[in-house]
C-alpha cells in the first residue's frame, strides 16, 4: 500500500491530497490510462483491475497523454505568464472602476481573467494548450518539443486542451460577471 505522508495509506486519503487532475474532475478513457501507466515506472495497480498514473505526473517528467505534456521549464514559462495575466486581469478592473465604467462594460473583466484562469490552470496540471493543438510536448529545453506522432494521444491532448478552456471560459464570465455586479 502507498503512503502518502507520515504513516498516512492511500485508502485515508483527504480531497485535497488527490492530484489537481482530480479535484477538476478530469477524465480520462481507460485505453489513454492504459497508454500512460505502460509509458511511465512506477504506475500503480489498483483495486478495478486497471492500471492507472500514480498521480498527475513523475517529476522530472515524461509526456502522459491527456495528461501531462510539458516538463518544468515550460512549467516555469508559463508561471511567468500566469503571473502576468493575473496583473493584467487586475489592473484592468482598478482602470474600470478608477474610470468609472458602466457596470455592463465592466464584463470585459471576463477576457482577462479567463486568460489568467486558464494560464494558471496549464502551471498547476503540467498542461500546455498551445502544445496540444499542435501535436506535441516538451520536457526538455525551452524550444525544442517533440512531436506527438500518434493520433490517438493526440485525441487525448485536445480532450484535455478543450476541457481546460471550457473551465477558463466559465471561470472568466464569472468573474466578468462579479466585476459588473460589485459596486
Amino acid at each position: 500500500m502507498t503512503r502518502l505522508g507520515p504513516g498516512r495509506p492511500r485508502s485515508a486519503r483527504t480531497p485535497l491530497d488527490l492530484p489537481l487532475n482530480a479535484r477538476l474532475g478530469a477524465s480520462l478513457d481507460v485505453q489513454t490510462l492504459r497508454m500512460a501507466s505502460k509509458s511511465r515506472p512506477g504506475s500503480e495497480h489498483v483495486p478495478d483491475g486497471e492500471h492507472v498514473p500514480d498521480g498527475d505526473h513523475v517529476p522530472g517528467g515524461h509526456y502522459v497523454p491527456g495528461v501531462c505534456n510539458i516538463g518544468p521549464a515550460e512549467v516555469a514559462r508559463r508561471r511567468r505568464g500566469a503571473v502576468m495575466a493575473t496583473f493584467a486581469a487586475v489592473a484592468v478592473y482598478v482602470l474600470l472602476i478608477v474610470l468609472g465604467a458602466p457596470r455592463p462594460v465592466r464584463l470585459v473583466e471576463a477576457v482577462p481573467a479567463a486568460a489568467a484562469i486558464v494560464s494558471w490552470l496549464q502551471v498547476g496540471l503540467r498542461f500546455c494548450i498551445g502544445f496540444a493543438a499542435a501535436g506535441v510536448y516538451n520536457f526538455g529545453p525551452l524550444g525544442r518539443p517533440e512531436h506527438v506522432g500518434d493520433p490517438q494521444p493526440h485525441r487525448a491532448d485536445l480532450r484535455r486542451a478543450r476541457s481546460m478552456v471550457l473551465v477558463a471560459v466559465i471561470g472568466g464570465i464569472a468573474i466578468g460577471a462579479l466585476a459588473a455586479l460589485i459596486p
